[in-house]
């Protein structure tokens, strides 16, 4: 209330955004993106004090808003303005960044050749601007995209790029779990299925806590032991694939509802308030 009387444009744009936070916190969605569009608005984006900063944290925030509700078409646009802002600000690190929600959201939009575009730019980015240390997810995400578009070759290439920047051998640290799923893809690609087997086996350990990982895992281990003829493995797996497919669907259903539940709750709240 200070602010809104008181303050120049960037105080008042901050003021809210830190009031966004709030409402962020308590798991209210609606009032969040209320208050987040109501900073946008103050962004004075003629003056030459605009404080970018805090608009990229804003397109930032709305992004991952708009991601947990799977609006994916909303986050990327979303995305897209947070990079805009970021370079702006000239923080190139945080525009690569965003660039990642923008990959992520073409990917949950089915558009995977975008999202694989997207993946090499950031790639080439942190590569022009001598940050490799943080080019790994970009690299997994051109992984991810690869495979599912069925690049056998790209695939091979992002394998052999991630070991020869990281060089972590056979022992990769826990937050990058599924590389050992699609550097075992990378061997099935070549025919080599007893590789592909040494690597869907370290990826093993992963698929409790990782539904992707286990549904990647399991298929894969099926696909090798049909190869091998051993039926009674194969079907094994074939049974935990589909109950980690199952799980998986399971999981997303769960946070629909949960959100639907939020939002029902919100609603009834303020038409409470209202009478």
């Amino acid at each position: 209330d200070y602010y809104d009387t008181w303050g120049d444009s960037n105080e008042r744009m901050q003021s809210l955004y830190l009031l966004g936070c709030v409402y962020r916190d308590r798991g209210d969605s609606p009032a969040t993106l209320r208050y987040y569009n109501d900073a946008v608005h103050c962004a004075d984006t003629t003056a030459s004090d605009c404080d970018y900063e805090i608009l990229a944290a804003l397109y930032g925030q709305m992004s991952e808003l708009y991601r947990k509700n799977n609006l994916a078409v909303y986050m990327k646009e979303m995305a897209l303005k947070a990079v805009d802002a970021s370079l702006k600000n000239c923080d190139t690190l945080n525009a690569l960044s965003c660039a990642g929600d923008v990959a992520y959201a073409y990917n949950q939009m089915e558009r995977n050749d975008s999202a694989l575009i997207m993946a090499r730019k950031r790639i080439q980015g942190y590569k022009k601007h001598n940050m490799l240390e943080h080019a790994s997810y970009a690299i997994l995400s051109s992984m991810h995209m690869n495979m599912m578009l069925g690049n056998k070759e790209a695939l091979s290439d992002d394998v052999a790029y991630f070991d020869s920047i990281y060089q972590y051998g056979d022992s990769v640290p826990d937050k990058y779990d599924q590389y050992y799923c699609y550097k075992a893809m990378s061997y099935m690609h070549r025919h080599d299925i007893d590789s592909a087997e040494i690597y869907y086996n370290k990826a093993l350990k992963y698929a409790p806590s990782n539904v992707s990982v286990a549904v990647m895992t399991y298929k894969g281990l099926r696909d090798i032991h049909r190869q091998r003829g051993n039926h009674t493995l194969a079907d094994k797996y074939a049974d935990m694939y589909c109950m980690a497919n199952d799980s998986s669907c399971m999981e997303e259903t769960k946070e629909i509802i949960s959100r639907d539940h939020s939002l029902y709750n919100y609603n009834r709240a303020e038409k409470e308030t209202n009478q």
